[in-house]
């Protein structure tokens, strides 16, 4: 089986899982699912979850946009949070958003960001450029204007998975792609990353045994 068709069938499995992750029903399903990330990652690092994961929290609108094609492995989704000078603490992110009618515009650059140059769409975190200094989340279009990426190739590992780093120049995504309700960023990456704990922890374990075994 291709690893492709491979990762179709796990991304079945993951969005299986109903939102009361841990009872009886559903640790075998986590067990395995963590035991076939390990495989994946020991073989071809790295998955990432955490940008379906914040979709999958929230509107029923943006659910059905992107995460049927992405859990059928047809669209790559990618979590932008990360900045140059925005890393073990958001909260110093420089990236912005301002209201123009019934668009956002946004500005900013994103760094270290994995598939940040193969996603079809981004998850992306700015402070609003107005009011109370907030944190709010939107869905970007990777392919649309105002949107330039560039692969980071100088990496001490994870050679196969694409990490990258992009801008947003002015760029405007329509009022309807917000995430949850303007303010709720922080907490929505913050929910994210801990849902995305055990994908992180199994892969690498995976890697962990990779190395053991060619040691």
């Amino acid at each position: 089986m291709k690893i492709i068709d491979f990762l179709r069938k796990l991304l079945e499995v993951l969005w299986s899982v109903p939102t009361r992750l841990f009872g009886s029903r559903n640790e075998r399903l986590l067990k395995h699912y963590s035991g076939a990330v390990a495989q994946i990652n020991a073989l071809e690092p790295e998955i990432s979850k955490l940008s379906d994961a914040a979709l999958a929290a929230k509107t029923d609108e943006l659910k059905k946009r992107y995460l049927p094609a992405a859990c059928r492995g047809d669209a790559i989704l990618a979590f932008g949070l990360t900045e140059p000078e925005a890393g073990s603490n958001p909260l110093e992110m420089q990236s912005t958003y301002e209201r123009r009618g019934d668009k956002f515009v946004l500005n900013g650059v994103k760094y270290l960001i994995s598939n940040g140059a193969i996603a079809d769409a981004v998850v992306v975190f700015a402070y609003a450029t107005a009011g109370p200094r907030r944190v709010s989340a939107f869905v970007v279009d990777a392919k649309a204007k105002g949107f330039a990426s560039e692969t980071l190739l100088a990496k001490m590992g994870m050679p196969t998975a694409n990490t990258a780093m992009f801008e947003l120049n002015d760029y405007a995504v329509p009022a309807n792609n917000m995430l949850g309700k303007e303010g709720e960023g922080f907490r929505i990456a913050m929910g994210t990353l801990v849902s995305g704990r055990l994908s992180v922890a199994s892969g690498c374990l995976g890697v962990i045994e990779d190395c053991l075994a060619e040691a």
